[in-house]
């Protein structure tokens, strides 16, 4: 804009200094007696200047228009795509509040079995902890088969019967000595209704440990549909804003706007989406990223992940992939009472 301000101001210059240029100044061109249409030889030296300027101005007319529809299309590519991703969102907050399942699990005797329907939060509440179980029975220390409940109920009464016949020093003591001898059969229980037979079993034992994750959670996923839609859901709105970002940057909407400009502006869009979900929907999301290789690149590029801790995870050693960078508690305490100690001194 400022271009074309400054050739109007230079042609007007022009324009109104060039007569007296050519009649007044020695310019190279001779007006004698015979020269009768001075103003014809003025008009017919200025007109050059006057068409080129009228081309320049042409062109920068030009020039703004194509920079305002540029302009208009951000603007409109932006307000499609923050209406789409909200309604995407909408739709992950009903499907999240509409998943449900029935979860069975033992009683505290053996032979008892109990069911618990749950939807919503309570349902990834109640996954994470069917998670913990499975990886319990997979990283045993040896295969403890399939759950049998004549046989549990016949441990059960022995179980008791050794109990009653020995001393123990605390109620703590007792409490713990019993659910030792009834891991076993809460584990060839998991083995029961998630169908992990030996040679599952063996093959897990041999696999690295970020393909152990994903077979636990494999095994998750097949007794548990109803998550289905939930997890595809949730990956579909991640590549609908990296597909987005990649457009963007295809378009070369603003040549100043760097790299990381345009990939914090649509990363503030990814942390919408995690700050939508708890702490269990995260950790649900991490042990399925394992499993679906695409969506774990997406979580590291937008780094979803970042208020999961260490802490949070089932095991400790899942932590098997630095480019998921989880926070840690314990350091993030230590740093915070050195700093107090700090500013005290």
């Amino acid at each position: 804009m400022k271009k074309g301000i400054v050739s109007i101001v230079v042609m007007i210059v022009v324009i109104c200094i060039a007569p007296y240029v050519l009649t007044q100044c020695h310019s190279g061109i001779v007006f004698g007696d015979a020269s009768n249409d001075i103003g014809g030889t003025i008009g017919g030296t200025t007109a050059p200047i006057i068409g080129i300027g009228s081309i320049v101005l042409l062109y920068l007319t030009l020039y703004e228009q194509i920079k305002f529809n540029k302009r208009q299309r951000i603007q409109v590519f932006d307000e499609q795509f923050k209406s789409n991703l909200f309604s995407l969102l909408q739709t992950q907050r009903d499907i999240q509040e509409k998943t449900s399942g029935v979860f069975h699990f033992l009683g505290n005797d053996l032979y008892v079995e109990k069911r618990k329907s749950v939807n919503g939060l309570n349902y990834f509440k109640v996954a994470r902890k069917r998670l913990a179980g499975i990886y319990d029975a997979l990283d045993s220390e040896k295969f403890y088969g399939d759950y049998d409940l004549d046989s549990a109920n016949s441990f059960e009464v022995s179980l008791e019967d050794d109990v009653l016949n020995s001393v123990f020093p605390t109620d703590e003591n007792r409490n713990k000595y019993i659910k030792e001898e009834k891991r076993p059969w809460r584990i060839s229980y998991i083995n029961h209704l998630y169908t992990i037979k030996e040679n599952i079993y063996n093959l897990y034992r041999k696999l690295p440990i970020d393909e152990k994750i994903g077979m636990g959670f494999a095994l998750f996923r097949f007794k548990h549909e109803e998550i289905n839609n939930y997890l595809i859901h949730l990956c579909h709105i991640l590549k609908f804003i990296r597909e987005n970002e990649q457009l963007y940057m295809s378009f070369h909407y603003d040549k100043k706007a760097s790299n990381q400009d345009v990939y914090q502006h649509f990363k503030q869009f990814a942390d919408f989406v995690q700050a939508q979900m708890s702490q269990d929907e995260l950790l649900v999301l991490f042990y399925y990223s394992f499993m679906n290789k695409e969506l774990q690149k997406l979580i590291i590029y937008y780094n979803l992940l970042e208020h999961l801790s260490i802490q949070d995870l089932i095991k400790r050693e899942h932590n098997c992939n630095s480019k998921i960078k989880l926070k840690d508690k314990i350091s993030s305490l230590l740093s915070t009472k050195k700093w107090t100690r700090l500013k005290i001194k």
